[in-house]
């Protein structure tokens, strides 16, 4: 009897072991203990995903195509590639800049040139469009705006801190000092009003771009004729204003 006794003690011994061993296996089989039931909290999305994100969209600043150009909308910032592209989100506007000179703004597009960012009423191409294009025609690093431009590093960090008007006369603007020093400071020169009108009405005409010159008011779906000869870059004496280097 005390053998069985034993026998007994040992058997159960035994099946309390076992148990101990076999149920959290058991528990662990079925799914308890929670751990493998969902995922941890770290493993969420830090924020949630948006039903639908918006299309990136891309658009070209043509003046010829002008690189480098600085640009920011409410979404992005950057400075436009070599075709002059840049990205933007639908409804934004776009500001574009040469360090910290604001030169225009206009609602995101495919195509924007001068025209659009200088704020011209019925597509006409104002003393401000023209200044516009003189300037990023100076900039120009090769100094040939036809085959396009493209604007420097070098450029913004001359320009950073300074403004320009645009919104004033041929005249004035080609006497503005903070505009011929950082010009000067660049070694270059400011580009002829009469060159800057026949290179952005070429522009327009291949874009097929309406336009109304300024100095007609007569719409042009083309362009008016080229002026002859027009020498690019402002030398002595321009429409009775001396130009001195500063």
């Amino acid at each position: 009897l005390c053998i069985g006794r034993g026998v007994v003690v040992l058997g159960l011994k035994r099946l309390v072991s076992l148990n101990l061993i076999i149920f959290p296996l058991l528990l662990s089989a079925c799914g308890g203990g929670g751990s493998n039931s969902s995922p941890s909290a770290s493993d969420a999305p830090l924020s949630p995903v948006p039903a639908s994100v918006s299309e990136i969209l891309t658009g070209e600043f043509i003046d010829s195509a002008v690189s480098g150009l600085q640009y920011k909308t409410e979404s992005r910032s950057g400075k436009t590639n070599q075709n002059g592209e840049f990205h933007y989100l639908e409804g934004e506007v776009i500001q574009f800049s040469i360090g910290d000179i604001l030169i225009g703004s206009a609602k995101g597009n495919s195509i924007i040139t001068p025209l659009e960012i200088s704020n011209s009423e019925n597509s006409l191409l104002t003393d401000t469009a023209i200044n516009i294009v003189r300037l990023l025609t100076s900039l120009d690093s090769d100094g040939n705006p036809d085959n396009g431009i493209r604007i420097e590093d070098e450029v913004h960090l001359k320009f950073a801190g300074k403004t320009i008007d645009f919104n004033v006369t041929e005249q004035l603007f080609e006497n503005d000092q903070t505009l011929l020093s950082g010009l000067n400071e660049l070694n270059t020169t400011l580009t002829t009003a009469e060159f800057a009108k026949q290179h952005i009405e070429t522009t327009l005409e291949t874009l097929g771009v309406e336009f109304t010159n300024i100095d007609n008011q007569a719409p042009n779906a083309g362009g008016i004729a080229p002026v002859e000869n027009a020498s690019p870059l402002i030398s002595g004496e321009v429409l009775g204003v001396v130009i001195e280097d500063s």
